[in-house]
This record gives C-alpha cells, structure tokens and sequence, in this order.
C-alpha cells in the first residue's frame, strides 16, 4: 500500500513520509539495503543536513553488515556521499567524519581511513566513535595492547558501552591478563540482557575454567 501511494502521489512532502515509513519497515525486517534506498528517496524528496544524515546512517548500517566484499564497498561510498553532505553544513562534526574514516578502511584505501580516524584522536582525544573504531581495527590486526588502550579509555568515559567492553574482555584475554578479562566479562554478564552477547561472554569464560 506504502509503495503504491508513492507512485501515485504528486505531494512530495506525502512522499516522503510514506518513504520513512517504508524505510522504518524495512530496517525492522533486517532489509538493509532497501531501507537505505528509501532513506535516500526522501532525501530526493525532502533534501536536509537531517535528512542526509539518516540516509548516510542508513547505508553506514548497511555497510556494516554486508558480507561480501563488492556490498562494503557499495554501501561504504553511498555512506560516505551522503555523509559528506552532512559535512559541508555541519563540518566539525567528528562522529560523522570517523564513520567516513571506516569507510575507507574497508575500501580500497584503508590507510586514508586510519589516517582520518587518528587526526580525530589527535582534535579530540575522547570522541567516541573514533576510539571504538581503532580499538577494533587494533582486534583484527592482532595489536592487542593497542586494543587495551583505546577500550580501557573508552569504557572510562563511556561506561554503558558493552561492546567496548566486550572486546577490552577479548583483548586482556589475548594478552593472558586473565583475571581481568574475567573481570570484565562478569560485569557483562550482570547488566546485558542480550543472550548472543552473554553466550559469546559464556563461551570465554569456559575457556578460562
């Protein structure tokens, strides 16, 4: 019904609530790439700073889950387009600027990405984004005291992080800090509510048995 009532209407404000909606729909049912599309279709739509900033977000999502590596790199420039819209109007917002950073790293030239996300780090020490990102480039490069690091300062300003902690637990684990991985891994366990996080947790902490 949705679709039908965007080709049939000549009101673009109409339009665009029915693309959100649809958008919302198909982000609940896992559509990635088709919310993003309709995410994009109200920015045509209605163009914004807001508007592009929910599109670019749509397709960062995208991105992330893909699995393959053509769909990172489709999703990944279709992100970053629209978050360099967001930039022109909004050009110190550093949230924004590192997930442009991460789309690089998983293109064809990760090194501008990591270049991108350190020159974050060095404008502003504590942002968020750009710490998560590091530390888990750190994870999958094996630089696990780097990985510390950049978590153990995460967690301290962003305590309800889980995923910061999750893999602070990894990382101490990596290195045979045992006893802090521990640590880490039964403080998750007594406030996610998650049961995939808490059998991952689970399945570490057997390891440490």
């Amino acid at each position: 019904d949705l679709l039908n009532q965007i080709s049939s209407s000549t009101d673009n404000e109409k339009s665009a609530i029915f693309a959100d909606s649809l958008a919302v729909l198909y982000d609940e049912l896992g559509l990635l790439d088709s919310a993003a599309s309709f995410r994009e279709q109200y920015t045509e739509l209605l163009p914004s700073t807001e508007s592009y900033l929910m599109a670019g977000e749509a397709y960062y999502k995208a991105f992330s889950f893909s699995a393959n590596q053509e769909n990172v790199e489709k999703y990944g420039q279709k992100a970053r387009e629209f978050f360099e819209k967001v930039m022109e109007s909004q050009p110190d917002n550093l949230d924004v600027k590192a997930k442009i950073a991460m789309t690089y790293v998983s293109g064809s030239t990760p090194m501008q990405g990591i270049m991108l996300l350190r020159s974050i780090i060095e404008e502003d020490p504590e942002n968020k984004v750009a710490l998560f990102n590091l530390g888990i480039l750190s994870v999958q490069s094996g630089q696990y005291d780097r990985a510390i690091e950049r978590f153990e300062k995460l967690t301290s300003i962003d305590p309800e992080n889980v995923q910061a902690f999750y893999f602070l637990g990894v990382s101490y684990y990596e290195t045979n800090q045992i006893e802090k991985s521990k640590s880490v891994f039964n403080s998750i366990l007594e406030k996610e509510p998650d049961e995939t996080v808490k059998a991952s947790v689970d399945s570490y902490l057997e390891l440490m048995q």
